[in-house]
């Protein structure tokens, strides 16, 4: 039997929402995120609605995800292969790259920020970087 929209749709919103690390959110902060109301994102998640055309890009964005796979489940996933994990992996295979959910949520959450903020935020990473290999040499 061939599942509904709704019900792929609500699948794989879970899923997105888990791997961008936003599973142990309120329903309430979930939807201030999205720009809904609570009852949007509940309806979302029991299959019982979709987000409108318009709020689809957005949720998508905000989740790291491409739209038609969100709303439709064409693959892939995400505009490159990546494989978001519990831990990290230290090398990648081929094009496909491995990083734990809490280095996805960081760097979602830096491509969030004004490009003055990034490039603040770039320059005390490498110093700091810079910093801890110096005291292990």
């Amino acid at each position: 039997m061939k599942e509904s929209i709704q019900v792929g749709f609500a699948k794989r919103f879970k899923q997105a929402l888990d791997e961008a690390g936003y599973a142990r959110l309120q329903l309430r902060q979930l939807g201030k995120l999205f720009g809904v109301t609570s009852q949007a994102v509940t309806k979302w998640l029991n299959a019982e609605a979709m987000p409108r055309s318009s709020r689809a890009s957005e949720v998508a964005g905000a989740l790291g995800v491409r739209r038609v796979w969100l709303m439709d489940g064409e693959l892939p996933m995400r505009s490159i292969k990546l494989n978001v994990g519990d831990q990290p992996e230290n090398s990648t295979r081929g094009k496909e790259l491995s990083i734990s959910s809490v280095e996805y949520k960081v760097l979602r959450d830096f491509r969030n920020l004004p490009k003055k903020l990034q490039d603040s935020f770039a320059s005390n990473l490498d110093a700091t970087t810079k910093a801890l290999d110096s005291k292990g040499k």
